[in-house]
């Protein structure tokens, strides 16, 4: 049951039609969908068609809806980091009994008023203003992304995850790590950590596994590192971490590797305001980003087949995800 409020700025501003009927694209909570986020769960939301966003120069967008009494009594700011990491263009809005909240991509850790785009009133005109820069319509044209110049890709979730792969590559290529054998240690991290973040592997399997109940204690222990790595390589039958391309278990790479999962800028040494949370990026993502920045490799070397190689590895990876993420939640 949508509040009352809700559904009066939702039908004002065309996300509901004739009283309580989603429009094209939007979906109600209670319709049997769910947005599987860890604490966040919202009423309704909207979502674009990427596609014919991407044509007009823009990117997918999802608008999540949200009805709250107060919204400085609730946890704005986490719900904004699970939603960043969802990997779209996110917009959140908290309607409460008063007024309307529109927020954006989130800029600091935990200040969820430096996020806030604008407040409306629940007042016709207000809600007049509010259809013209945000509705439906003005969603669906584009001329959303001409008037508000605050949401853009940039930061975004999967352009930072992809900077921050190619940026871990180029350190540890400069530490003289092979580069294919720079990947393949990235690719097996990134791996193990959206297994243990999914709790695909729990704690317990991963003492088991290398010795160490923590993926970052793991890491930073080069022999339990191979352990893990070797249990991956023979989990997966060898089709997506070959022996032959194992890294060398090097304290330094594995420290690297370590710190740009726990979340560090490389560049900067600082702890990124919003860590990647892979129990929250979708599988899809997680697996076009990888093979994005493998492709990218690929392409600057002068071998076709090893590019082609790189390929065919991304896509086994990607089945793999598939299928870990199947067998968990069956």
């Amino acid at each position: 049951m949508i509040a009352e409020p809700l559904g009066q700025v939702l039908e004002a501003t065309g996300y509901l039609t004739n009283g309580a009927c989603a429009a094209p694209s939007v979906t109600l909570a209670g319709s049997g969908a769910h947005v599987r986020l860890p604490s966040f769960d919202p009423d309704v939301w909207w979502r674009s068609d990427a596609d014919a966003d991407r044509r007009r120069g823009g990117s997918g967008l999802t608008v999540y809806f949200k009805y709250v009494n107060e919204p400085g009594a609730v946890p704005v700011a986490e719900w904004q980091r699970e939603i960043w990491n969802q990997g779209f263009s996110p917009l959140l809005w908290l309607v409460c009994p008063q007024r309307i909240e529109r927020f954006g991509a989130p800029r600091g850790p935990d200040d969820a008023a430096a996020n806030r785009l604008d407040t409306f009133g629940l007042v016709d005109a207000e809600l007049e203003r509010l259809d013209a820069i945000a509705g439906r319509l003005a969603m669906e044209t584009g001329q959303f992304w001409r008037l508000e110049s605050r949401v853009n890709r940039e930061t975004s979730v999967d352009r930072r995850l992809l900077r921050d792969l190619r940026d871990l590559e180029q350190m540890l290529v400069a530490a003289d790590v092979d580069r294919g054998e720079a990947q393949a240690l990235i690719g097996r991290c990134i791996f193990a950590k959206y297994l243990v973040d999914r709790k695909i592997v729990t704690r317990d399997r991963l003492t088991n596994v290398c010795g160490q109940g923590d993926l970052a204690e793991a890491l930073g222990d080069p022999g339990a590192a191979s352990l893990l790595f070797a249990w991956l390589r023979d989990t997966f039958n060898g089709d997506m971490f070959p022996a032959s391309s194992e890294p060398a278990p090097v304290a330094a790479h594995l420290d690297t590797a370590a710190r740009f999962l726990n979340g560090e800028d490389l560049e900067t040494g600082q702890r990124h305001f919003f860590p990647y949370q892979f129990e929250v990026i979708p599988v899809e993502l997680i697996s076009a980003i990888y093979e994005q920045f493998v492709h990218s490799s690929a392409s600057a070397s002068s071998s076709v087949n090893a590019a082609k190689k790189k390929a065919s590895t991304t896509r086994r990876w990607r089945l793999s995800l598939w299928c870990w993420t199947s067998c968990s939640t069956a």
